[in-house]
């Protein structure tokens, strides 16, 4: 019971046992309202779990991968009567894509929400799953598509998403979407490269950064922070420290030991604040260190001393809607 109750106050609830001799034990528990049980499909694009209403799921489709070549390249999936358009989750979400081998079977979900549909195609479908659903807080309601966090029963969490409302966003947003390094005209906006294994942290921090007129990539740790940089050249780049694979002390190291990057502005964004952290970035060559939360008009006011954005509406029309960024969330 203590594992129950230690989830439940973390969700801000409460437990109680009341037991009567002969009679028996009840166990009464609280929770708040911006909390609710939710049926969830979980599935993934090899890079990252996601949880999806299992209300919103109306199929999945698993087809070899000659049968799905041929969606994707049509672009749509016909599913009773319907030509449902296709998207791929590692777009919607900016993760790699994933390359899949001939003898793989691919699977699709076809999505539904009162006029909307969408097919996606998936990595992998890891099943149904019953779980608490708790609102984000108001400082992520401006986030495109997220409805919540939920913990499953091994520990991870996960962000609850409605795809559909996601897939809108980028519609109808198209700066939004990815922008392709290797056709940025010449006024496009300053790029920053975020660095940071929450999916939570990069979203937002993408958010904050697109809003005043940034370019923006994202990478999940040091290692795909390093496949980028061989495509691009950021104006700066924005750190954090507790990464897998690559942590970000390991990156900053291997930037100030190349020669191409010895001088990119990089800051460290944390929560270890211990002075011996602070000091060890700076002697690896790190240019700020902010602790999480950040304050954002703190960060900008440092980010405008390397990449100053000329002017928001002109950065802006500077960028073919039609391009792609390669970038990983």
């Amino acid at each position: 019971m203590d594992a129950v109750k230690a989830t439940i106050v973390a969700m801000g609830g409460a437990i109680k046992v009341e037991s009567q001799s002969g009679l028996g034990t009840s166990v009464i528990m609280a929770l708040p309202k911006s909390s609710s049980t939710q049926k969830i499909v979980l599935v993934s694009d090899a890079h990252q779990k996601i949880a999806l209403p299992s209300a919103m799921v109306q199929q999945v489709l698993t087809m070899n991968s000659a049968s799905a070549n041929q969606v994707i390249s049509e672009g749509f999936i016909q599913w009773q009567d319907k030509k449902v358009a296709l998207c791929a989750l590692s777009d919607l979400i900016r993760e790699p894509a994933v390359t899949h081998s001939a003898a793989e079977r691919i699977s699709f979900l076809i999505l539904h929400q009162l006029d909307d549909w969408i097919a996606v195609k998936v990595s992998e479908v890891h099943g149904h799953h019953e779980v608490v659903v708790k609102q984000t807080g108001p400082q992520l309601a401006s986030v495109p598509g997220l409805m919540g966090a939920a913990m499953l029963p091994d520990g991870d969490i996960l962000l609850v998403m409605n795809l559909l409302q996601l897939h809108a966003h980028a519609v109808s947003n198209p700066f939004a979407r990815s922008i392709s390094i290797s056709i940025i005209p010449e006024h496009a906006p300053p790029l920053v490269l975020v660095v940071d294994d929450s999916l939570t942290v990069r979203r937002v921090s993408q958010r904050m950064l697109e809003k005043q007129g940034y370019g923006v990539a994202l990478a999940r740790h040091g290692a795909q922070a390093l496949e980028l940089l061989s495509q691009l050249s950021p104006a700066a780049v924005l750190l954090d420290i507790e990464m897998p694979t690559m942590d970000g002390f390991e990156l900053l190291s291997r930037l100030r030991s190349d020669e191409r990057f010895r001088t990119l502005p990089v800051a460290m964004i944390t929560s270890r604040m211990a002075e011996r952290h602070r000091q060890h970035a700076m002697h690896l060559g790190a240019n700020a260190y902010f602790g999480k939360p950040y304050r954002e008009q703190e960060l900008l006011e440092w980010l405008a001393q390397y990449a100053p954005v000329q002017n928001l509406a002109t950065s802006h029309t500077g960028i073919d809607n039609n391009q792609t960024l390669t970038s990983t969330v």
